[in-house]
Parts: structure tokens; C-alpha cells; sequence
């Protein structure tokens, strides 16, 4: 009978370590990698040219992940061993999901013409550059935790040539100045022009002797502009200042930043416009350009409203302002025209056609450009 229990305690311990065994199974637990080669490669003191090279080949071992997974690597360079450590590097954009690289010569050269801090004219150069690539297990929740970088790989003669990224024009604009308290998050946003990708514009009301400047991105991230970009004071709004824009005169204006690429930069104009309102189509009458449209009222303060004049005819509204000032020109009104839907004020930006809204004789359409609302009576 003793011999009986002892053999089925024997079968329960089995079947519940078995069980334990086949959990861990799975539910792997996830261990960090220890081990990731960056290998030196074969040629490594040739001279990698990179403005003659489309590509540098870099191969390395796969990092000891506890289970089988696609890995993702980025590669990093610096001008020394010692840049990874004082985070004097940069990290190339393109993503390789193979141990064997191909690492863009360009993407190379423009990382290393921003480490050097080198003018143009010093370049062709020779340098070392030192490199290290970081595997990790994208789309894992946290992908931080599979991540482990490789020992540096030195790179003895590079040839470096002078390389800055492509310049692009921003998608987006905003205000920010004493009127907004210069807090980003109450910063002004522009409206976009269709078909005009290079001009933002905005019906706004300046304070006296207040300032003001300009960022794509609601941030100070470098690139802010105020008083250095090229002023056009279309309004006698008595523009001055040596970095931010002040303005003398207090009031409402039509704002615009005009944006073109010379060359390797990009330059900023900005316009100081009437605040000019049209009242646009079947409630004016039928007329369709600005040399005849009926203007709205401008207000005296920031708080009340631009009103339009009364509508002579039923129909669909419309409204826009004029974009073509000093330089500018080729704009259509519909390009820069807006309506009010659900009592706020709705821009076309750079969509389609927007829902209609129609007016009857007699009435106004109300606009107040600080708050953003708006209201047909």
C-alpha cells in the first residue's frame, strides 16, 4: 500500500512540474540581450568618399534575443569614441531590418557636416568617424527594453563633403507674442492658402507697442522669426524691433508670412495688410472680385465683430480676404475664403469646397476674428 502512495506522489510531482514547464514555455519571460557585434569591415582603411560613394556596407550579428524576432537598426556616427558618451552624435534616419546595411553616403555626410560645426568652406575633409548601431524589437509596447547597442566600429578615412538636409517649406504657422501671453499653447494659428503652399495669413488684432514673432512649430525649437525676416508694412503699422516684431500701431490687420527657398535657406516675408473683409457672390449681388465687393466694418478693439454690409440678395454666402499685396499676386479670393458653420468661424485652408450656408435679404454675417466664432442675423 506505501508503495502504491509513493508512486502516485511520483505522478503528481512529474505532472506538476510538467505543467510549470509547459507554462514557461508559453509564456516566455522576456530576458534584455547581452551580446550585439558591430563587425570592422574587411577594407576599413580604405578612404570612404562619401561624396562619390552611394552607400557604406556595415554588417552585424544578431543580439541574443531570448526568442526569435524581426530586429530593427539605426545606426549612429560621431567624430569621436567619446561623442556616444557626451552625446555628441547623430543618429542617421533610415531604419535597416537586415544585419547587412547599406548606409546612405548622403545620410552620412549631412550627420557629419552638422557634427563638425564646420563652414563650407572647409570642407572636403578627411576625418575618423566612429560607429555603433542600436538593434531593438519594434512594435513590442516597449520597445525600449529589447533595445542594446553595439560596440564602436572606427572608420579611420572618411572623406567628408559639405551636406545640409533638403529644404522644405513648413505645412504650418502660428503667432505668438504679448497678445497670447507668448505661451505656445495659446498661440495664434495661421490659415494655409490653397494651392499657395508657401503663404499663411490671418486676421489678428496687434496691441500698441507689443511684439510678436513667427514658428511653424508651436515651440522654441530654433526655429522662431520675428524682425529678421524681410518686413513689408503695407498699413503704416510702424514695424520695428531687432528680434521680435513690434508694432507701433495698434489695431486689426491682415497678417501674411510668405515663405520661399533660396538656395540652401529659407526666407521669411512678412506682411502687415488692411484688415480688409469681402463679402463675396449671390448676398452681394453677384459680384466676384475684390475691386467690387462690399468690405465688412473693422472694430476698434479686439473684442467685437466685423460686420458685413446687409445682404441684397438670398443665397449662399461667402467671404474671403485679398492675398494679393505688395509682392504677392495670382491669388483667387476662393483661395483665402471661409464661411461661418455651427457658430464658428470655418476656413477653407487648403481643402474642397465647404458646405454651404445661405443668407436672406436684409441680413449680416458677424464675424469675431479673436475668438474664432461667428453668426449670421
Amino acid at each position: 500500500m506505501k508503495k502504491l502512495q509513493y508512486i502516485l506522489m511520483l505522478l503528481c510531482a512529474t505532472a506538476c512540474f510538467t505543467a510549470c514547464s509547459s507554462d514557461r514555455e508559453s509564456n516566455p519571460v522576456f530576458e534584455a540581450p547581452t551580446e550585439f557585434k558591430l563587425n570592422t569591415p574587411a577594407l576599413v582603411n580604405n578612404l570612404y568618399d562619401l561624396k562619390n560613394s552611394a552607400s557604406i556596407v556595415l554588417t552585424c550579428s544578431q543580439a541574443n534575443y531570448p526568442y526569435t524576432a524581426p530586429a530593427a537598426y539605426t545606426v549612429e556616427v560621431a567624430l569621436s569614441k567619446e561623442g556616444f558618451e557626451k552625446e555628441a552624435f547623430k543618429v542617421l534616419p533610415t531604419v535597416h531590418n537586415k544585419a547587412k546595411m547599406e548606409i546612405p553616403a548622403a545620410e552620412m555626410a549631412v550627420a557629419l557636416t552638422e557634427l563638425s560645426g564646420k563652414e563650407e568652406a572647409a570642407f572636403p575633409y578627411e576625418t575618423p568617424v566612429f560607429v555603433r548601431v542600436k538593434s531593438e524589437i519594434p512594435n513590442t509596447g516597449n520597445s525600449a527594453e529589447t533595445a542594446i547597442y553595439s560596440n564602436v566600429v572606427e572608420l579611420p578615412r572618411v572623406q567628408v563633403y559639405y551636406a545640409i538636409p533638403p529644404v522644405e517649406l513648413p505645412t504650418q504657422m502660428n503667432i505668438i507674442g504679448d497678445m497670447v501671453g507668448w505661451k505656445w499653447e495659446n498661440a495664434f494659428a495661421m490659415i494655409p492658402t490653397h494651392s499657395n503652399p508657401d503663404i499663411f495669413w490671418r486676421i489678428v488684432y496687434l496691441p500698441e507697442g507689443k511684439e510678436l514673432k513667427f514658428n511653424a512649430n508651436r515651440e522654441w525649437d530654433g526655429g522662431q522669426f520675428g524682425a529678421k525676416a524681410t518686413i513689408h508694412d503695407l498699413a503704416g503699422a510702424g514695424i520695428s524691433g531687432n528680434d521680435n516684431i513690434k508694432v507701433a500701431k495698434g489695431g486689426w490687420y491682415l497678417v501674411i508670412v510668405r515663405n520661399e527657398i533660396a538656395g540652401s535657406k529659407l526666407v521669411n516675408h512678412v506682411y502687415f495688410a488692411a484688415p480688409n473683409v469681402y463679402l463675396f457672390g449671390a448676398t452681394n449681388g453677384g459680384v466676384w472680385d475684390h475691386a467690387q465687393a462690399p468690405l465688412f466694418t473693422v472694430p476698434a478693439t479686439d473684442k467685437e465683430e466685423f460686420v458685413s454690409p446687409a445682404f441684397v440678395a438670398a443665397g449662399e454666402i461667402r467671404a474671403c480676404v485679398n492675398l494679393n499685396v505688395d509682392d504677392i499676386s495670382g491669388v483667387d479670393w476662393w483661395k483665402s475664403e471661409f464661411i461661418v458653420l455651427g457658430g464658428k468661424i470655418a476656413y477653407r485652408g487648403v481643402g474642397g469646397d465647404q458646405d454651404r450656408v445661405s443668407g436672406a435679404v436684409g441680413q449680416k454675417l458677424y464675424l469675431n476674428f479673436t475668438d474664432g466664432t461667428g453668426k449670421v442675423k
